[in-house]
């Protein structure tokens, strides 16, 4: 997963925040036409998390408190 920050006006640069959901074995294997992945706080802090529908279940990615 990455992701660009944005300041209100521009997005920054993007950054790998997580390995997993990508295409590749080592990458989970996800596929985009067969697991969808979505942005929900699913945990009520504000922040956005990323969560994956694979053919074994729901995953879940919960976002963490980043400092500058």
């Amino acid at each position: 997963v990455s992701v660009a920050l944005s300041d209100g006006t521009k997005f920054g640069a993007p950054q790998k925040w997580h390995d997993g959901y990508g295409y590749t074995i080592i990458s989970g294997g996800w596929h985009v036409d067969k697991h969808p992945r979505v942005v929900a706080d699913v945990n009520g802090d504000g922040k956005a998390d990323v969560v994956g529908f694979a053919e074994q279940g729901v995953h879940v990615a919960l976002s963490k408190v980043f400092s500058e």
